[in-house]
């Protein structure tokens, strides 16, 4: 499931990731072109990991999406600083 992301280019596309949050860590998972392209749990620190996408997806435009919960919107925050297309969806569905 895991592919080398080094390998493609990213530039001038779309990136869509799922991002599962945990108080210690976060569970991230990268679609491009209707292919999972790369999945990893890294620490939960919205910095690093706003880093993270934009390091592995270079040039895209990178949309994300996590569930609301407890840790608010300190992640929302730090994704959208950083140029990265963020929603927080409603656990509920409603």
């Amino acid at each position: 499931m895991k592919k080398n992301t080094k390998a493609r280019s990213y530039v001038g596309k779309e990136v869509f990731i799922g991002i599962d949050v945990h108080k210690k860590t976060y569970t991230v998972v990268a679609r491009f072109e209707e292919e999972v392209v790369k999945k990893w749990t890294t620490k939960a620190s919205p910095q690093s990991l706003a880093q993270q996408l934009l390091k592995y997806f270079d040039g895209a435009t990178i949309y994300s999406a996590y569930e609301a919960g407890f840790s608010g919107f300190v992640l929302h925050r730090e994704l959208e600083a950083h140029g990265i297309q963020n929603i927080v969806v409603n656990a509920a569905g409603n």
